[in-house]
């Protein structure tokens, strides 16, 4: 239920920082940012429903207790800068936390099931989808097998339904694919163990890579790959086409370890 906060040029460990009293189920750390000089702040998630920031440099360490959610928070993830977490939970909500105000900005029921996965869009990247000045801050992924496009206010601007079971995870922003210079791109990993690619300059679909075998539960980049990890630990490296033309089974172009 607790954090540890270790030393990383000595890799000792310094204090625990309590609060919790359940397990942490999601947890994303934020350093040196605008609005937040000399913290270094943790940002989790409980069981316990409850949100918290906390400042690993602080004797007291924890700076905001949020509540809001009905049930166990499943994903978490810094915001704008630093200037609001964004937290998903089994309670279909997705919720936007000033953490300048200290306080809950808008919780938001669109998914139909739980929210499984949150990615942050840097707020460079500008979408296409997105008329005006407001850019896209963030996507969700739930068990509704839906990936949602929003904006830091909470409304959403764009929704793909392109896989056939639930969303498990949104992956980091790529923009050093060969194929795409300084195009940004995320991948989505859902239960049908398909692997999508997401265009977010213009949240458009770009291809798919078919994992055969056991449950994916797991997947990364690796420079130009993309590595996934199944139940019963098989990892398979795929390695995008250098042109993109749809569908693309992973038996064409991938390497198991």
């Amino acid at each position: 239920h607790a954090l540890r906060v270790w030393s990383g040029a000595e890799g000792q460990g310094l204090r625990f920082l309590k609060g919790h009293t359940e397990a942490i189920t999601a947890i994303e750390g934020l350093d040196g940012v605008a609005g937040h000089k000399g913290r270094a702040l943790v940002g989790t998630g409980s069981m316990d429903k409850t949100v918290r920031i906390w400042d690993a440099r602080a004797r007291k360490g924890q700076v905001f207790l949020f509540k809001g959610h009905s049930d166990i928070v499943t994903a978490l993830r810094w915001g704008e800068g630093g200037r609001s977490v964004l937290t998903a939970s089994k309670d279909k909500t997705i919720r936007i936390w000033d953490t300048r105000a200290g306080r809950q900005r808008v919780a938001i029921e669109k998914h139909f099931g739980t929210v499984s996965s949150l990615r942050a869009i840097p707020e460079y990247i500008k979408c296409s989808a997105i008329d005006g000045a407001e850019g896209a801050s963030f996507v969700s992924g739930g068990r509704d097998c839906v990936i949602n496009l929003w904006t830091a206010n909470g409304d959403c601007v764009g929704s793909q339904a392109t896989h056939k079971g639930g969303v498990t995870m949104l992956s980091d922003i790529n923009n050093h694919l060969s194929f795409r210079p300084a195009v940004p791109f995320m991948f989505s990993l859902a239960a049908d163990n398909l692997v999508k690619l997401w265009d977010l300059r213009r949240f458009k679909f770009a291809t798919e890579f078919t994992v055969p075998g056991p449950t994916v539960v797991k997947a990364v980049w690796a420079g130009q790959s993309i590595f996934t990890k199944t139940l019963v630990s098989i990892i398979t490296s795929i390695n995008p086409p250098e042109k993109l033309h749809g569908r693309n089974p992973i038996d064409k172009n991938h390497n198991s370890l």
